[in-house]
């Protein structure tokens, strides 16, 4: 019987169990925790994250939008010891790349520029783009507003 032959005879059994005398390629073996990440450190599998945006304000007077923080925070699941997410993070309004940031511990936080965004009203989203540890994630949206400056009274 060949390894093919032996594959179906055994049914699963065959992801366990090696044939004396037949060379089958052996599937990853290592210790698996309770959310399927590997605790051998020979076996790797990358982490899901989330990622998560907030402004400082929802609403900035345009011409004064570096007064704007935005922090991004980015986690594996909870409870699940591993790699803290390293890389960048990109904050976009639709397709347009508004900046991009390292983060640093898991986090990063930036300030807009002045006139960076014409008067409106945006929807922020930041995308991690994963490391070797991590998968790639992004943020709701988070609404930020430019307005005009209010007109002042003369007199």
């Amino acid at each position: 019987m060949n390894a093919r032959g032996a594959l179906i005879a055994l049914g699963s059994a065959a992801c366990c169990t090696l044939m004396a005398g037949t060379a089958m390629a052996s599937p990853a073996s290592g210790s698996y925790g309770s959310a399927g990440v590997s605790t051998d450190s020979h076996v790797r599998s990358q982490l899901p994250t989330s990622t998560a945006l907030t402004v400082s304000a929802a609403r900035v007077v345009f011409g004064h939008e570096q007064t704007e923080r935005l922090t991004v925070t980015v986690a594996g699941p909870a409870g699940v010891a591993g790699d803290i997410p390293t890389g960048q993070v990109t904050i976009t309004v639709g397709s347009v790349v508004v900046t991009t940031v390292d983060l640093v511990g898991g986090k990063a936080t930036v300030t807009l520029t002045a006139s960076q965004l014409r008067p409106g009203s945006y929807g922020l989203i930041a995308s991690y783009s994963g490391d070797q540890a991590n998968y790639a994630s992004a943020s709701d949206a988070q609404h930020l507003a430019v307005i005009c400056a209010p007109a002042t009274a003369n007199g």
